[in-house]
């Protein structure tokens, strides 16, 4: 079930928002988590798990599904019961690039979860989105 599917443009290229988005130590500088431990250590790439360790609440841990370089990700953790995944697709529009972020969640306490995880990924957004234009605008 999809819950979140929203597109952002950011005043930057493509190659400068790709680096930001897997660059996963860098990612307290605009999401609201204090640390992401990648495993290997290092930028996102096909073979990555990570722990991140959000800024309101307990950790969560995820691992790469998909991966197509320069172009996007999706990771996937397990929350009470069933599947979050996070998916993340970087786009070159003309002079700026945008992104979509999904979430999507399946299985058995999806129903119940849906309503909550929504709005916890949506306020993650709100927070995160306008960091993510200045940070990768500086790149």
């Amino acid at each position: 079930m999809r819950l979140v599917d929203r597109v952002v443009t950011l005043d930057a290229s493509l190659t400068d928002t790709w680096q930001t988005l897997i660059d996963a130590a860098g990612w307290p500088r605009w999401m609201p988590v204090r640390s992401v431990e990648t495993h290997p250590p290092g930028h996102i790439d096909h073979n990555t798990s990570a722990v991140i360790h959000w800024n309101s609440g307990r950790p969560m841990s995820v691992v790469v599904d998909e991966f197509r370089p320069g172009r996007s990700f999706r990771w996937s953790g397990s929350f009470l019961g069933s599947k979050v995944s996070y998916d993340h697709v970087a786009t070159a529009i003309d002079d700026h690039t945008e992104v979509l972020f999904i979430m999507e969640v399946t299985g058995p306490t999806a129903r119940l979860l849906a309503p909550w995880l929504r709005k916890t990924y949506d306020h993650v957004l709100d927070e995160a989105i306008p960091e993510l234009r200045h940070v990768a605008a500086d790149r």
